[in-house]
């Protein structure tokens, strides 16, 4: 909520989640500090149309940005060589995390950058 209040506000705001080497994951964001999550779960994220969840890595981040014009999502990003960020097409339908047996899915609504959390 923070990061789309930000992106309508600021241009080029975006928030990160990806993994650091020890296992834990860290979610960045272009405009305020680092906060680091437990290691003993696993995040990924489902793209449009895809029914496989795509886990979130070293080597594979998730990058959300948003449509000033619409408050909408933009497509999830990737970052370049140069730390600048490129469009991939594809948009993030959803965030699972999981730990154990439970699960958290954190839906995305591409047209209104809105989000709902499910048990």
């Amino acid at each position: 909520s923070e990061t789309r209040v930000q992106a309508l506000s600021k241009s080029n705001a975006w928030m990160e989640i990806k993994q650091n080497t020890d296992g834990s994951y860290v979610i960045s964001t272009s405009y305020a500090g680092d906060v680091i999550l437990t290691k003993d779960c696993t995040i990924g994220y489902t793209k449009e149309g895809d029914v496989a969840v795509v886990p979130i890595s070293m080597s594979n981040s998730l990058i959300l940005t948003y449509d000033r014009s619409t408050g909408g999502f933009a497509d999830i990003k990737t970052r370049n060589a140069d730390n600048s960020l490129s469009g991939t097409g594809a948009y993030c339908e959803s965030i699972t995390v999981s730990k154990g047996s439970k699960a958290l899915v954190i839906t995305l609504y591409k047209e209104t950058g809105k989000h709902k959390r499910e048990d």
